[in-house]
C-alpha cells in the first residue's frame, strides 16, 4: 500500500541525492581503471564480434548499475508517495554531476 509521508526531510534529499552522483562517478572510475588494465593485460585486441559483444554486455550492465546508483531512491521516494522529493533528490544528483564535471575539466590540464 502506497503512503505518503508529510514532513519533507531536505538534509536526507542533499545526503542521497549527492551519494548517489557520486557513487556514479566512482564507478566510471572503476569501469574506465578496469578498462585501462584489460588494455595492457590484453595483448592483442579481439575479434570484431566479440569486441562488439563485450562493448554492448559493458554498456548495459553500466546503464542498469548507473539506473539502479542514480534512480533507486528517487523511485522509492516515488513509490512512497513523495514525488516532490524524488525529483529534488534526481536534481541534487545531476547538479552534482555538473560540479564534478567542471571540477574535473578544470583538473585535466594539470594533469
Amino acid at each position: 500500500m502506497l503512503t505518503k509521508k508529510p514532513k519533507r526531510n531536505e538534509s536526507e534529499i542533499l545526503i542521497y541525492g549527492i551519494l548517489g552522483a557520486v557513487a556514479e562517478i566512482g564507478y566510471v572510475f572503476l569501469v574506465a581503471t578496469l578498462l585501462t588494465f584489460l588494455e595492457q593485460v590484453v595483448p592483442h585486441p579481439p575479434a570484431p564480434p566479440f569486441g562488439i559483444a563485450m562493448f554492448l554486455l559493458i554498456f548495459v550492465f553500466s546503464a542498469a548499475i548507473s539506473a539502479i546508483l542514480v534512480f533507486g531512491y528517487p523511485a522509492y521516494l516515488g513509490l512512497r508517495g513523495r514525488v516532490a522529493e524524488a525529483f529534488m533528490t534526481v536534481g541534487v544528483s545531476i547538479a552534482t554531476f555538473v560540479v564534478a564535471g567542471l571540477f574535473f575539466l578544470l583538473l585535466i590540464p594539470l594533469l
